[in-house]
């Protein structure tokens, strides 16, 4: 996993078709040119239109006006199967976590774990869509300071069922392992008894190659689990035992000699 610093976030993806498993940690920036720096900016490149793959990164402890994470401006990239998390917007808007802006900005978000982002103005600390839209589907949205804004998701799991309704959406603790150490193992990873395995959207097909956040197949349980993670694969069953004692003709057991 590649680790970038603060000189390196800024990204024109006219040029930049794809970052993937990338460290994104702790880079703390003000005003750039009066436009906000951020974890990952995904821009137009002098009215291109762009699709950027943003995937398989963690981005972690950022801060910036808007978009603390990942702020896109007339562009629209695909976010999938990404950790951002403990990112801060300190602008008037929002989007601790991703920030959207620009009538032709149409981001694709799927597969993510968007948890413990904030907005200093209290609106969309997850996610914030100031102008165009956003399509938000198989994420965790967990414990933001206001989960979306001006948008809404699907096959998700989000803090406030009332505030933030969708199809095939919950509401439940998503059991993470654990969320204090980024290099330690299970950070911002599903626990077996996670309500977000095999609850994404049933009708989910991976691109050739797409991985979860740890690299493992997007789907390993026949259905895609919300969140950047994938549990793994459910055990076999065991292999039928012995039984005590045999059947009988009559389908009678009986019972095993003592010894």
């Amino acid at each position: 996993m590649r680790s970038f610093r603060a000189s390196e976030n800024k990204m024109r993806y006219s040029l930049i078709r794809k970052i993937k498993n990338a460290l994104i940690y702790v880079i703390v920036l003000s005003m750039v040119s009066g436009i906000s720096a951020n974890g990952i900016m995904a821009q137009d490149g002098g009215g291109e239109a762009l699709f950027p793959i943003i995937e398989n990164n963690v981005i972690c402890g950022n801060t910036a006006g808007d978009g603390g994470g990942i702020a896109c401006y007339n562009s629209s990239p695909i976010i999938r199967n990404n950790l951002i998390v403990e990112n801060v917007a300190t602008g008037k808007y929002g989007g601790g976590a991703i920030y959207v802006l620009g009538p032709s900005s149409n981001p694709v978000v799927t597969g993510n774990t968007v948890s413990g982002n904030k907005a200093s103005y209290g609106k969309g600390g997850g996610i914030y869509v100031e102008e165009g839209q956003a399509t938000i589907v198989n994420s965790i949205l967990w414990e933001n300071q206001d989960d979306l804004w001006n948008c809404t998701a699907t096959y998700s799991d989000v803090t406030d069922l009332t505030a933030d309704p969708g199809a095939g959406n919950i509401s439940a603790d998503p059991a993470f392992i654990q969320t204090s150490v980024p290099e330690a193992p299970g950070y911002y990873r599903l626990a077996t008894n996670s309500p977000c395995i095999n609850a994404g959207d049933p009708s989910y097909v991976p691109d050739i190659g797409e991985t979860d956040i740890g690299g493992e197949p997007r789907i390993t349980n026949g259905r895609i689990d919300i969140g950047a993670d994938e549990a793994p694969p459910a055990p076999a069953p065991a292999a039928a035992t012995a039984a005590e004692g045999s059947a009988g003709p009559a389908g009678r057991r009986h019972p095993r000699p003592r010894g």
